[in-house]
């Protein structure tokens, strides 16, 4: 699912299923940070708006563009929850990862295929 609509439906997806990955994936990566519920979600809601916008503007260059948009999870995640790096490592990639999956599902459901 590609441009405009691809990237509302994943900052859709991201917010929902990134908010649930921050909250329970923090706490269990050996760290002191435990985020809220609502500092989960918000949390989420940055990192799924910056992945969109920079798959927008970058996702055409080859080798960097794919990889901007689990980059700007790892980032977010380790900045807003104080996580150490491993965990912020592994908190972003599930995060972006079951975001992206399951916003292809729903381009699949809604569109008929992707797109």
């Amino acid at each position: 699912m590609n441009g405009l609509l691809g990237a509302v439906v994943s900052l859709v997806v991201g917010v929902g299923v990134g908010g649930v990955a921050v909250y329970l994936g923090v706490p269990l990566g050996a760290t002191r940070a435990k985020p809220g519920l609502r500092a989960a979600f918000a949390t989420a809601g940055i990192g799924a708006a910056l992945s969109a916008l920079l798959t927008l503007l970058f996702g055409w260059i080859p080798v960097v563009g794919p990889l901007l948009s689990p980059a700007a999870w790892i980032g977010v995640v380790g900045h807003r929850t104080g996580a150490n790096p491993p965990t912020a490592v592994g908190v972003g990639l599930v995060a972006w990862a079951v975001t992206a999956v399951v916003a292809a599902g729903f381009g699949t459901i809604l569109f008929g295929g992707p797109q």
